[in-house]
C-alpha cells in the first residue's frame, strides 16, 4: 500500500513538472507580428468594410506622395463601390441599390438617378445585372473633385436566355463634401 502512494505521488508530480515547463514555454514564446503588405500602386479591395488602424513613419521627403495615394485608394474605393452597387439591380428589387447609396450621391446624381428610374420600363419577365469592379484608375484628383475609372465585369440575365457576360468602363465623377467623397455622376461607356 505504501509503494503504491508513492508511485501515485511521483506520477503527479511529473505530470506537474510537465504542465509547469509546458506553461513556461508557452509563455515566453515571442508573438509574431502581423505584417500586412500593400502596393500602394495598386488598389486593393477590402474584404471587410472595417477602418483599418494603420501606423506609418513618413519621412518629410515623401509625405506629400504618400498623401496623394492614400487620397488615390481613398477615391478608387469610394467609385468602385458604387459602381459595383450601383450598377447591380433587378427588376424584382423595385431600386433598392439605388436607394442605398443615395447617402453618397450630390443632389444633381440624385435628380438623374431619379429621372432614370422614372424612365424605366417596367418589364413582365426577370431582368438583372450583376457587376463586379475589377480595377480602377484615378484620372485626376485634387482637394475637391476627382475623375475615377472603373473597369467592372457585368453579368446581363434575362428570363428564358443565356447569361451575358461583357466588361464596361464607368467613368465617375467625385466631389468632396466636408470629409467625405460624394459621387456625382457616374457614366457607362
Amino acid at each position: 500500500m505504501f509503494t503504491r502512494k508513492k508511485i501515485i505521488l511521483i506520477v503527479v508530480v511529473i505530470l506537474l513538472l510537465i504542465a509547469v515547463t509546458l506553461g513556461v514555454f508557452i509563455m515566453n514564446k515571442p508573438k509574431q507580428e502581423r505584417v500586412v503588405m500593400v502596393d500602394v500602386d495598386q488598389p486593393q479591395r477590402l474584404v471587410s468594410q472595417e477602418p483599418i488602424k494603420v501606423e506609418l513613419k513618413v519621412d518629410e521627403q515623401n509625405k506629400e506622395e504618400f498623401v496623394k495615394k492614400v487620397l488615390q485608394l481613398n477615391v478608387s474605393k469610394v467609385a468602385e463601390d458604387f459602381a459595383e452597387r450601383f450598377g447591380s439591380y433587378s427588376n424584382d428589387s423595385n431600386h433598392r441599390n439605388i436607394d442605398d447609396l443615395a447617402s453618397i450621391m450630390t443632389d444633381k446624381m440624385k435628380t438623374s438617378v431619379v429621372r432614370l428610374t422614372k424612365k424605366d420600363i417596367i418589364k413582365k419577365s426577370y431582368y438583372g445585372m450583376t457587376t463586379r469592379a475589377i480595377n480602377s484608375r484615378v484620372e485626376s484628383l485634387s482637394d475637391k473633385d476627382a475623375s475615377v475609372i472603373v473597369v467592372a465585369q457585368r453579368q446581363e440575365t434575362k428570363e428564358g436566355n443565356a447569361q451575358k457576360i461583357f466588361y464596361q468602363e464607368a467613368r465617375v465623377a467625385l466631389i468632396k463634401n466636408a470629409s467625405s467623397w460624394m459621387v456625382d455622376n457616374l457614366t457607362w461607356q
